[in-house]
């Protein structure tokens, strides 16, 4: 989700905030976060208290998790995959999702809302 060279420089500079830990017990994206599928963008889920948007929006921002050419990549292979099911290439459960996991997993319950 996040580009290595950005993170690594990152950490280096800043303290790490660990509320979007994914490694974390209680972690859940989904409680946390928001994905904009039109503009493939991450938010903080706009119902949580204030203190932890602001938090998880910083984050999000000093990651580069919402920059233009992770934004670009992520819009273009979520696109392929998600255009393979639609017209019955494959299944959900066919697929093998190698990147951007949890943008995929937001835009399957968004079109399997529908």
């Amino acid at each position: 989700m996040v580009d290595t060279d950005v993170n690594t420089k990152i950490k280096r500079s800043n303290p790490v905030d660990d509320i979007l830990k994914f490694d974390r017990l209680d972690y859940d994206e989904f409680q946390l976060l928001e994905y904009n599928s039109e503009l493939h963008i991450f938010i903080a889920k706009t119902n949580i208290e204030e203190d932890k948007q602001v938090r998880i929006n910083e984050i999000l921002f000093t990651l580069g998790v919402n920059h233009e050419p992770v934004r670009t990549v992520r819009e273009d292979y979520l696109e392929t995959q998600i255009r393979s099911v639609l017209s019955k290439v494959n299944t959900w459960e066919s697929l093998k999702i190698i990147m951007f996991p949890a943008a995929f997993e937001f835009c399957k319950r968004e079109i399997l809302e529908k």
